[in-house]
């Protein structure tokens, strides 16, 4: 998602950020949500050693930002938001906030032909075959356990790739790397 912030003041600075809206709606109203950054601006601070004008020098946009937000989740209603803050920590506006919901994943229905060969003890040859052959996918195998303990369903597999997703991101990976790093296109042998 690209946006654009223009505050009336080009001399003012300002918090910009953006959360989802289901994360927003557990607090009753803009100031608790303001008081709740505040409260988690202020253990960084602590944490990190910082004087707050140190941080807030960091973190604090000036004049008009444009960005680009990666790795949101599909078909999630999402809050860009900003409000004026000093560097001391001083909120110095009310909070203005835009809604908006990203895409939904187009998901297509391709077919797969999966043979398994050299079975051993611990080993098996595995070989995907696409219909698609410039389809992308996920493979990846696990045992009758671990799939009932995703769910023991269809779902079971968009559960514990769900998983594998969120791990990646929050080890600092995009979407493209983990898409690099766990896809592939065309015929496979794992």
């Amino acid at each position: 998602v690209s946006f654009r912030i223009t505050p009336k003041d080009a001399d003012m600075r300002y918090v910009a950020m953006m959360t989802t809206k289901s994360d927003f709606d557990e607090f009753n109203s803009d100031e608790a949500y303001i008081a709740d950054d505040i409260y988690y601006f202020e253990s960084i601070i602590n944490e990190q050693g910082k004087t707050a004008e140190e941080y807030y020098e960091e973190i604090l946009k000036k004049g008009t930002t444009e960005d680009t937000q990666k790795n949101l989740s599909p078909e999630t209603e999402y809050y860009l938001y900003a409000y004026g803050m000093t560097l001391q920590g001083e909120v110095t506006t009310k909070m203005y906030k835009m809604a908006f919901t990203t895409s939904a994943v187009t998901i297509e229905d391709i077919k797969f032909e999966v043979a398994v060969s050299e079975i051993s003890y611990t080993e098996a040859s595995i070989t995907i075959t696409p219909e698609d052959k410039k389809a992308v996918y996920f493979v990846n195998v696990f045992s009758d356990e671990d799939y009932e303990k995703w769910g023991g369903d269809e779902n079971a597999y968009a559960k514990q790739l769900a998983y594998v997703r969120e791990y990646y991101l929050s080890m600092g990976r995009t979407i493209e790397e983990i898409i690099a790093n766990l896809c592939y296109a065309g015929d496979k042998t794992l």
